[in-house]
């Protein structure tokens, strides 16, 4: 899967809405060359039946990978991304039952600013973040760690 720049209307079939219907892991792993993960156009009503019933979501040494995740992930318990260093917009779906966030090798803006629910969020680990000088202030983030039991933060140099 080395070759791979976009993931599209390809990747989800003739119709987006009953592809992956029962997917609960899904894992993208060594894509140096991806670029985008695009989601098809789809009204808000139809987003949530968007992999329904995935409840971990990873994705590691995506290198070029600038794009967003999919918008309504509402089932999701975790999600890593690892060593995905252009993923440099907020990336984050509307996983309101998001237990365990794994970053690292990754850009801190990735975290993005405003609207991200993480009050289920119980573990956080973020490694090697760069551009991350001033966590939560002014994102919204650490208000909303009601749950958190666990929080790691680790070879983020620019952490004030």
């Amino acid at each position: 899967m080395s070759g791979i720049r976009n993931i599209g209307v390809e990747f989800y079939g003739q119709s987006t809405v009953e592809s992956f219907q029962s997917l609960e892991c899904l894992t993208f792993s060594d894509m140096p060359e991806w670029e985008d993960w695009w989601c098809c156009p789809i009204s808000v009503e139809e987003e949530r039946f968007l992999f329904p019933c995935l409840r971990e979501l990873k994705m590691w040494r995506g290198r070029k990978l600038a794009g967003k995740l999919p918008c309504s992930l509402s089932f999701l318990v975790e999600l890593e991304i690892v060593e995905c260093p252009k993923l440099s917009t907020p990336v984050f779906p509307k996983c309101s039952s998001l237990l365990e966030l794994n970053l690292k090798a990754c850009n801190g803006m990735v975290l993005g600013y405003t609207g991200i629910n993480l009050t289920s969020l119980a573990t956080l680990k973020m490694l090697k973040i760069s551009d991350l000088s001033h966590f939560g202030e002014g994102l919204g983030i650490v208000e909303g760690l009601t749950a958190l039991e666990d929080l790691r933060i680790e070879d983020c140099k620019e952490v004030r």
